[in-house]
């Protein structure tokens, strides 16, 4: 049988080795970010590769809005459909851009269990939205088709975030010719000044406390955990059911107004049963 003394000497040593991975990981994704390579571009084509990370820029926005509206998520999970709460809100990704839409709202917790999305998986929700939308704003280069012939190979989009940003590539080959002159370009790179990771974090930190009581609500936890990291926060009942939407507010501008990131809660209460912790 382990003494209290060596069980404690696990823990510590447990928690070194975690943190000195952590540290190192970071590190390698910093390096990452900061060796990718740029691709000369002739002033010819300039334009062109312009107008695709703009347009890569523009869908990222969009599709990060709507990824936080949907808790992470881009689609409902076909094999799980019940771990998602579904309504028509509209969706304001733009000032004159509006249009109403499904969304979806992920249970965090439910009858089902924990259903919260790692960062790699919202990563990669990110990256699926901007290969089905980018195609839209391109537009199949309707708008260079006087002066450009281009001929477009694979999109093949991604995204990751960073602490400070969020990085955009994309693979798409462009053959153009312009004024009996060929060109071609193939990588595109924008780095997002927007910082995703560090308010997935925070709705991290909220998830863990929840965990420890799954039928109590943490208002207090989440009431300081605001006011030491400067966002704010809403809550949302449902008379008819044991239901808490909790929406996260930043008001650093996004696009002229606050960036929201919205997930449910479903609780295993009856009427009589709900319990707020103290703030």
């Amino acid at each position: 049988m382990l003494k209290r003394g060596q069980v404690t000497i696990f823990i510590v040593v447990g928690l070194i080795i975690f943190s000195v991975f952590a540290g190192i990981t970071l590190l390698l994704k910093q390096t990452t970010l900061s060796s990718l390579p740029t691709e000369k571009v002739p002033a010819e084509v300039a334009p062109v590769k312009s107008f695709v990370e703009n347009c890569l820029e523009k869908t990222a926005h969009e599709g990060l809005y709507l990824l936080g509206q949907q808790g992470g998520y881009y689609e409902l999970e076909q094999e799980s459909p019940e771990l998602f709460y579904f309504n028509l809100f509209p969706i304001i990704y733009a000032e004159n851009n509006s249009r109403l839409e499904p969304v979806l709202r992920p249970y965090y917790f439910s009858e089902q269990g924990k259903n919260f999305p790692s960062l790699q998986k919202i990563e990669s929700e990110l990256s699926k939205y901007l290969q089905e939308n980018l195609p839209f704003c391109l537009n199949q280069f309707n708008d260079f088709k006087e002066l450009y012939e281009i001929k477009t190979g694979e999109l093949i989009a991604s995204a990751n975030f960073f602490y400070g940003q969020t990085l955009l590539e994309l693979n798409y080959p462009l053959q153009i010719t312009y004024r009996q002159k060929d060109f071609s370009l193939n990588h595109f790179k924008v780095n997002l000044n927007f910082d995703f990771l560090e308010k997935y974090e925070l709705v991290e930190k909220m998830i863990q406390e929840q965990e420890i009581n799954l039928r109590q609500v943490p208002l207090g936890y989440l009431t300081n955990l605001a006011y030491e990291h400067d966002f704010t926060f809403e809550t949302i009942t449902f008379a008819d059911a044991p239901i808490i939407q909790f929406d996260f507010i930043f008001t650093e501008d996004f696009g002229e107004k606050p960036y929201i990131y919205a997930f449910m809660i479903k609780y295993d209460w009856n009427e009589e049963e709900i319990v707020e912790e103290e703030i």
